[in-house]
């Protein structure tokens, strides 16, 4: 008798003379399931009694068909409020730990353990957990476990979300992020988390890090591998909740940013930072490094490196209140496009030395330099490079060393033979005793010296050979 739910399927009989065939049930088995079947055959009460009837036989055969397919492994959508599986111990967990196997989880003796849980997308198994606690429950592990690994959600956004006693994540390297789009609050609130290797994170999807690292204890976090681009670079420490941390150490090791045009406050307020290498960065299609390092007055080493900043046209405000950094080497820059320096380098107060040799000047530049960047409150300055410097296309340099707090300064590299306003260009320069010029440095007979030298003792003047 044709059970209901069965399915004629004459077209693939095994048997060639039988006079019908039906496929039984298609289904999936989730992990360890099993099912039993019980083959039960009728005869119809409507025979009629007859002997062709009688001592009739039945011959079938039943085929069994399996096809092994891969568990998915993606871990499932989170929300913000969750409490489901794992998510219902936060608690409690001082601890998770990602696994590429499942296994069964045990405790110590007077523990306990909680699961397995389901935390599959698609509802079969692929993903589990457990939690495993002592006997007091005042310390719990949470193990996420996923043959291979787990992939992670398309939105993984929420994944660690106020876990707030978390105090470390072990096996990133087990979490493929490859499909993610969405890091959105991903470690906010994880006020105990101290440390965090995401250099494994596989970012090349993703489109948000809203709030990822908001208000977390994380202060040394490693993002190398990273691919970077406009969405996740403008305003990162901002967009990200990384400034309402007390990050010290951001690792950036072989970054990928060269689809970035726009960095502007990239690391605004990451105040506790004290050293940053950015040798990595690839620039060279960034126009906007506006307030790069705003507010970064932690910095005291800096290292921009093999920085290529040939496409950039603005540096306002790039270093504004660095206030630790004492020496900084700017010589990688390429400045040629650059039309906005203002409040470059505003309240480094403790900046000793500062590097600009191979910069290419403009009037934009130079016209007011040290006080339109702000140099001329740096009250430790001792040292100012500009070897090997292109000043040829320069016409106005009024006020550019205004106030400059410069013992010396060697200016054997400037061409000033378009020059045509040299107005208080050392103005009120009271510590500066000696300033080397060079063949170059040359007074065009119609250009303005008013005040040139005022209240600056070096008695050192272009020579007369160079027709000042």
């Amino acid at each position: 008798k044709q059970l209901t739910g069965n399915t004629p399927n004459d077209a693939n009989k095994v048997i060639s003379d039988a006079k019908h065939a039906y496929s039984l049930y298609n289904f999936t088995l989730k992990a360890n399931e099993e099912r039993d079947f019980n083959l039960l055959l009728y005869m119809d009460p409507n025979t009629p009694m007859v002997d062709a009837n009688m001592n009739a036989s039945w011959k079938g055969k039943i085929t069994l068909s399996t096809e092994y397919q891969e568990e998915d492994t993606t871990i499932r959508k989170l929300t913000s409020s969750d409490t489901q599986g794992m998510w219902g111990y936060k608690d409690k967990l001082t601890k998770i730990v990602i696994e590429n196997k499942k296994s069964v989880k045990t405790a110590e003796d007077g523990g306990k353990v909680y699961g397995p849980y389901d935390e599959s997308e698609d509802g079969y198994g692929g993903v589990q957990s457990y939690v495993v606690c002592d006997a007091e429950e005042t310390d719990c592990i949470g193990y996420l476990q996923g043959t291979n690994g787990i992939k992670g959600n398309e939105d993984s956004s929420y994944l660690f979300n106020n876990f707030t006693n978390i105090v470390s994540i072990e096996g990133f390297e087990n979490f493929d992020t490859s499909n993610a789009t969405k890091f959105t609050l991903m470690f906010n609130g994880c006020s105990s988390l101290n440390a965090l290797d995401l250099s494994s994170f596989d970012t090349s999807k993703i489109k948000q890090i809203n709030m990822m690292f908001q208000n977390s204890g994380i202060k040394n976090l490693n993002l190398s591998n990273w691919k970077f681009h406009d969405t996740m670079a403008n305003s990162f420490s901002y967009i990200s909740g990384l400034q309402t941390t007390s990050v010290t150490n951001l690792i950036l090791k072989n970054v990928d940013t060269h689809l970035i045009t726009d960095m502007f406050e990239i690391f605004k307020d990451l105040n506790h930072l004290t050293e940053l290498d950015l040798s990595d960065f690839d620039m060279e299609n960034v126009t906007n490094m506006n307030s790069m390092f705003y507010g970064c007055s932690g910095l005291t080493n800096l290292n921009l490196s093999n920085f290529n900043t040939n496409s950039a046209n603005t540096y306002r405000g790039m270093f504004y209140g660095c206030s630790s950094l004492e020496t900084l080497d700017l010589s990688d820059f390429n400045t040629e496009k650059i039309t906005d320096i203002s409040d470059m380098f505003y309240g480094m107060t403790n900046l000793n030395t500062l590097n600009l040799s191979n910069w290419k000047f403009n009037d934009a530049m130079s016209y007011n330099f040290t006080y339109n960047t702000e140099l001329y409150m740096s009250e430790n300055l001792n040292s100012l490079i500009l070897n090997n410097v292109d000043t040829s296309n320069v016409t106005n340099m009024y006020h550019m060393f205004y106030k400059i707090k410069l013992p010396i300064l060697d200016l054997s590299d400037f061409d000033t033979r378009n020059v045509t306003n040299f107005n208080y260009m050392f103005y009120e320069n009271p510590n500066l005793n000696s300033i080397t010029f060079g063949s170059n440095f040359i007074h065009k007979a119609n250009a303005t010296t008013i005040g040139m030298f005022y209240n600056c003792p070096s008695q050192d003047r272009p020579s007369s050979e160079c027709k000042f």
